[in-house]
C-alpha cells in the first residue's frame, strides 16, 4: 500500500463510513416516503442521493489529504463504484416491488411507466458514468480546495523522480 493511502486510511474508512450510512439513510427515508412522492422524484432520488454520497466522500477525504497520489485515487473511485451498483441492485429491486409502484402510480399524474433501472441499458449507463464522474469531480475540488487551505504534494512517478535529480 502506498504511503498516501495509508497515511489517509483512517480519514478514508470513516468519511466513507459516514457516507455510506448517510446515504442510506435518505434512501431508507425515500422508500418510506414513497406514498407522497411520484415516479419522477422517486427515479431521481435514487439516482442523485447516491451521487451526492460519492462526490462529497472523496472530496472530503482529498481536502484532507496532504499527499495525493492515482492509488488514492483509484480506491475513491473503486469504493464509489461499488457503492453505487450495491445501490443500483437495491433501488431496482425497489423499482420492480409492486406495491411501491403502486404507491408511485397512485402520486404520478398520467400514463408513466415505472421500469427498474436493471432493466434499462440506457439508466444503467448513465448510472455507472455518474459512478466514476462524481468521485473524480470530488477529488480534483477536495484537492483544488484542499491546496488552498494546506500545501498539498502531488506524488510523482519513480520515473519523474529520476530524471529530476539529474
Amino acid at each position: 500500500m502506498k504511503e498516501d493511502v495509508r497515511d489517509n486510511l483512517t480519514n478514508i474508512v470513516v468519511i466513507w463510513l459516514i457516507a455510506l450510512f448517510t446515504c442510506s439513510f435518505g434512501l431508507a427515508w425515500l422508500y418510506n416516503n414513497a406514498s407522497t412522492l411520484t415516479v419522477g422524484a422517486f427515479s431521481w432520488g435514487v439516482f442523485l442521493i447516491p451521487c451526492a454520497g460519492m462526490l462529497l466522500a472523496p472530496f472530503a477525504i482529498s481536502l484532507l489529504a496532504d499527499r495525493i497520489g492515482r492509488q488514492l485515487y483509484v480506491v475513491m473511485v473503486v469504493v464509489s463504484v461499488a457503492f453505487g451498483l450495491v445501490t443500483m441492485v437495491v433501488t431496482s429491486g425497489w423499482l420492480a416491488d409492486p406495491g411501491i409502484q403502486a404507491l408511485l402510480l397512485a402520486n404520478t399524474p398520467g400514463l408513466e411507466e415505472i421500469v427498474p433501472i436493471l432493466q434499462s441499458p440506457i439508466t444503467m449507463l448513465r448510472d455507472i458514468a455518474a459512478f466514476i464522474v462524481c468521485p473524480t469531480v470530488g477529488c480534483i475540488l477536495g484537492a483544488w480546495v484542499g491546496s488552498r487551505l494546506h500545501p498539498v504534494k502531488a506524488q510523482m512517478s519513480s520515473k519523474k523522480q529520476k530524471k529530476r535529480r539529474k
